[in-house]
């Protein structure tokens, strides 16, 4: 009878530290490092400012000033110290208009009701495309930034292609003009170390 008693008091001491040691485990904080370091905002934060990068370097522009932004996004940027003109008839354009100076080389051809950029010259380098061509980069680098990536329009005379005119997307067109004392877009006799002297942004609808 005394055996059977020291084996039961036996068997509940060893039952009573097990549970001990079962609750002790269950309070030891956990400091293994976590195998997955990966944040999913973060990553995606990245991917979103990539893409963000992307996505202006292939948007056409000058400046960083796009056609169809609101001036007040151009104000941002520069200030409002510009010379202003305004132009009651639309001529190319589709409604009455403002040409804006401003002292530093740009100007912007701005909607009187839309408020919108419709057009833009760049006199300075600057004020480089998107691609980052720039006044004074020469006809050579023009046509290996932009010829690999875009067509040249095509003359609406006939007379074939149009140098230094890139049709873009949505109906852009960038122009490089190597002579702009001569009044006249279009240039010839352009050879590989002709300089940009003007880079204009603009609609294929508002030209002749």
């Amino acid at each position: 009878m005394q055996k059977k008693l020291a084996i039961g008091i036996l068997a509940v001491a060893l039952l009573l530290t097990g549970c001990n040691d079962s609750t002790q485990d269950q309070n030891i904080p956990n400091n293994t490092p976590s195998q997955g370091t990966d944040l999913p905002g973060k990553v995606e934060d990245e991917n979103q400012g990539k893409n963000t990068e992307e996505n202006n370097q292939n948007t056409p522009a000058l400046g960083k000033i796009h056609v169809g932004d609101d001036f007040s996004k151009v104000e941002e940027l520069l200030g409002k110290d510009y010379k202003e003109t305004f132009h009651e008839e639309p001529g190319h354009f589709t409604e009455a208009w403002y040409h804006r100076e401003y002292s530093q080389g740009l100007t912007l051809v701005v909607g009187k009701d839309s408020n919108k950029v419709l057009e833009i010259d760049a006199l300075s380098p600057d004020y480089p495309t998107n691609l980052g061509i720039k006044v004074g980069d020469t006809a050579e680098k023009v046509a290996q930034v932009y010829g690999e990536k875009y067509k040249l329009m095509e003359s609406r005379h006939g007379d074939g292609q149009v140098e230094g005119f890139y049709m873009l997307e949505d109906g852009l067109v960038m122009i490089f003009d190597y002579n702009k004392d001569d009044d006249q877009l279009i240039s010839t006799d352009v050879k590989p170390d002709s300089k940009v002297e003007l880079i204009r942004l603009t609609k294929d609808e508002f030209l002749d």
